[in-house]
């Protein structure tokens, strides 16, 4: 957290009331004393959470006030985030596996001490329960590798969590990016349609062919992946191939592979207003998987 002071005066014969303070970056924290008597001055605190941050840092700071000639001070921050570590190949941890490969896949980053003097105290935390990280020095003050490892009772899904570095006094955060798969696995996992307005369909039916989602549907090492499909009245799903089994591919780094591409549109005709809640019912002829379910949500308007 990096602060920084400056100050707001009131050189009228009347009370400046401070009325509301923001910023352009979540990231910075206001502080001020709301009521200014006048010719006074008020300390104004603005914290800068670098946890995220790295490199330029450029934002706006409005402030509101009763002033009628000045209802609103721009204030203009700049600034250059510089961390003491460096992350190696990218601030960022990414690791896939299948449930069955969790104790040989892992992902992880090399961290390198840029500062002049030695890290005296070093570790990871997460809240996160999908992943456990682990950090081993490679050279203790300089050099440390943080890795991670899916957890064994995680659910079969893509997830984004946070791992929060801790060297010193710096604090960074990280994203981490999962994807457990079964052997039957959906990528993506669900169909998002957003918010679906019937006024512009009346108008340019054409727009529907923008809503289409494309959800493939992998068998690890399948042959002759067979499946079938359910879905609700209002929702259009097309598959690829059209007919018998899916197409087998190979996959780098997994191999053999049936895939069937799935491709989800609305039916223009048949949508009513409301909260779109529902799914996709697949059959398969995968033993132990023999359903497996498409989530889809949507706003009709």
């Amino acid at each position: 957290m990096n602060r920084t002071i400056t100050s707001i005066g009131n050189n009228g014969d009347a009370e400046l009331v401070v009325q509301g303070m923001s910023a352009s970056m979540a990231a910075i924290v206001l502080k001020t004393q709301q009521r200014i008597p006048p010719g006074s001055q008020s300390e104004i605190s603005l914290e800068l959470d670098t946890a995220t941050l790295n490199g330029p840092v450029q934002a706006s700071v409005i402030i509101q006030t009763n002033d009628p000639a000045s209802p609103e001070l721009t204030i203009d921050v700049k600034g250059n985030v510089e961390s003491q570590i460096e992350m190696t190949p990218r601030p960022a941890i990414f690791v896939t596996a299948f449930r069955w490969q969790i104790d040989e896949k892992e992902g992880g980053i090399v961290l390198t001490n840029k500062g002049k003097t030695a890290i005296k105290s070093i570790n990871v935390k997460t809240s996160e329960t999908n992943f456990t990280p682990k950090l081993t020095p490679l050279e203790e003050g300089q050099r440390y590798q943080l890795t991670v490892k899916l957890n064994p009772g995680a659910p079969a899904e893509k997830t984004v969590g946070l791992l929060t570095i801790y060297a010193d006094e710096e604090r960074i955060e990280i994203p981490v990016y999962t994807f457990l798969k079964e052997r039957v696995y959906l990528n993506p996992p669900s169909v998002e349609f957003g918010w679906i307005d019937l006024k512009e369909l009346e108008t340019n039916p054409a727009v529907v062919d923008y809503m289409k989602h494309s959800v493939f549907l992998y068998q690890h090492q399948g042959k002759d992946f067979q499946i079938q499909i359910e879905s609700p009245e209002f929702l259009r799903v097309e598959r690829t191939p059209p007919q018998g089994a899916g197409a087998v591919i190979d996959i780098p780094r997994q191999g053999q592979t049936s895939v069937f591409e799935l491709i989800v549109s609305p039916i223009k005709e048949k949508l009513k207003k409301g909260t779109i809640e529902t799914s996709i019912r697949v059959t398969t002829n995968d033993p132990d998987f023999p359903v497996v379910m498409i989530p889809v949500q949507g706003e009709v308007n």
